[in-house]
């Protein structure tokens, strides 16, 4: 009997510390990937352009100097947290959700 008991007792250790192992690489390569994330700079496209077409037809060129204004106020803004603006004219491809409604 004390020796099954001593068999279970290694058998514990070894997985304990297999577990605790595989615990500690989980936990270095997360913090390695975030590390790199941090390192991306998020990005950002305005569609001027497009923001211009949808304005009415009856629109006159105040309403599109201030619509621009608002623009430039919002690619500045994030611009100053941190985020790469670009205008969506020079966009040949991009995932909907970078782009700023």
């Amino acid at each position: 009997m004390d020796h099954q008991h001593f068999n279970w007792i290694w058998f514990l250790r070894v997985w304990s510390f297999l577990g605790s192992l595989a615990g500690l690489i989980a936990l270095w390569s997360v913090s390695v990937y975030d590390e790199r994330l941090s390192m991306v700079t998020p990005i950002a496209v305005l569609d001027r352009s497009g923001a211009l077409r949808a304005l009415p037809v009856e629109s006159d060129e105040g309403s599109r100097h201030l619509l621009m204004q608002r623009l430039e106020t919002t690619a500045k803004k994030l611009a100053q947290e941190g985020f790469l603006v670009i205008d969506g004219g020079w966009v040949i491809s991009a995932p909907e959700e970078v782009y700023v409604r």
